[in-house]
């Protein structure tokens, strides 16, 4: 999802896209003292004809990467909902009883 902000537009517009490709390997950018590690990464998204007409390069755009349905919250805590899982349930034991 594209979020392109623009000084002509008074409110920011949002945008469906695709990522077509990922640079192999990250690049630096020392800013005032600090260095900041990116990737370069091209993005295909369907804009109409009205919005083609003030879209310019260089223009701020906020881009987010959407993997899937879950939120970060479920994601940093499924390891510990996992052990909490393990820890309130019975083990399985699959070893009869009938055998020597």
């Amino acid at each position: 999802k594209l979020d392109v902000q623009s000084i002509i537009q008074p409110k920011i517009k949002s945008y469906n896209a695709t990522i077509d490709n990922i640079s192999p390997d990250s690049y630096e950018e020392n800013t005032g003292g600090t260095i900041q590690r990116y990737y370069k990464v091209i993005i295909a998204f369907d804009v109409n004809e009205d919005d083609l007409r003030w879209l310019k390069p260089g223009m701020t755009v906020d881009a987010s990467v959407i993997t899937g349905k879950h939120s970060i919250m479920e994601y940093l805590l499924s390891p510990l909902m996992k052990g909490v899982d393990k820890a309130f349930s019975e083990p399985v034991n699959t070893k009869r009883l009938d055998t020597p």
